[in-house]
């Protein structure tokens, strides 16, 4: 939710063109433009999750295998629909769901490519499962490391880079055991903030997109483990943070672009509860009534 002045900013933009150009932070594509990234999972509906990532090329068709053993992937589900992507965006976004779980069942997946791994998730738990489990509550999380906001070390531990250290994503990667759902009602990655770090100045659209990039890779062992459940903020809406908006707001900043092409198919649709409780009954369907989603909806798993 953080605002802040960019009047020195916008005063370095116009003085020093060239200076920084060419020092944009882009992770490196790699050969096989298959190659999934920024895997990020979600509660789909009842009994469904969806499977979400990120390629260098366009995917006519994605597929995800997955089963209830790491050495027997026996149920094979594809996307409906080709991959996504907008004018400033270097990548591609896939979205495949995953239909007829049993429920709080670990299933283990592959997205089908010549270059990727075998990963798993514990799918929903029924509603009505009174069974305890945790899950965590995150909000404002940026990236990490020289485009970031930790840059400096915060302790003495020797064997920790500073810009990894004392990092949210860092915790919830080292307790990634001790908890089920993670839930993220807005801010990602503050790649809206670019104009911040000398290095970015000038190029904001490559800046942008690369704090992007490098935001969502660093998510997605969390995000490609748990059912990650997102809501826009205001850094997802619009070029706020900057008040000189003309010709500096890249395409992906503009009107929730990169969160609906990330996220607009992985949240759950409208659904009617399949608990037994009454109350819940009625709360499910008027949530039902009222969810717009990626930006607002409902879910169930367990209690």
């Amino acid at each position: 939710m953080k605002s802040t002045s960019t009047l020195g900013a916008a005063a370095v933009l116009l003085a020093a063109p060239g200076v920084y150009a060419g020092l944009i932070n882009y992770p490196p594509i790699p050969e096989d433009l298959t190659t999934p990234f920024q895997q990020r999972l979600a509660v789909y509906g009842p009994g469904a999750v969806s499977v979400g990532w990120n390629t260098y090329a366009h995917q006519a068709s994605a597929c995800v295998e997955y089963g209830t053993s790491s050495s027997n992937l026996n149920s094979q589900a594809c996307s409906t629909t080709t991959s996504t992507t907008y004018a400033s965006s270097r990548t591609y976004s896939n979205v495949v769901i995953l239909s007829d779980l049993t429920p709080a069942t670990t299933y283990y997946y592959k997205i089908v490519s010549t270059n990727s791994t075998v990963d798993h998730f514990l799918s929903p738990r029924q509603p009505g499962d009174k069974t305890p489990f945790n899950l965590d509550i995150v909000i404002d999380l940026g990236v990490y490391g020289a485009d970031g906001f930790t840059t400096s070390k915060r302790d003495d531990i020797p064997t920790i880079q500073p810009e990894l250290n004392h990092t949210t994503i860092g915790r919830l990667a080292d307790t990634i055991d001790d908890y089920e759902i993670v839930l993220h009602p807005g801010d990602f990655a503050y790649a809206d903030d670019w104009y911040e770090k000398p290095h970015n100045l000038l190029d904001g659209k490559d800046a942008y997109q690369a704090i992007l990039e490098q935001f969502y890779d660093q998510l997605a062992p969390i995000a490609g483990r748990k059912l990650y459940m997102a809501s826009p903020g205001n850094h997802e809406a619009d070029c706020t943070e900057i008040p000189y908006t003309s010709g500096l707001c890249p395409e992906g900043q503009k009107n929730f672009t990169d969160f609906l092409h990330r996220f607009g198919q992985t949240m759950p649709t409208a659904f009617k509860s399949s608990s037994t409780n009454t109350t819940a009954q009625s709360l499910a369907s008027k949530a039902k009534s009222l969810s717009n989603p990626p930006f607002w909806y409902s879910f169930e798993s367990g209690m």
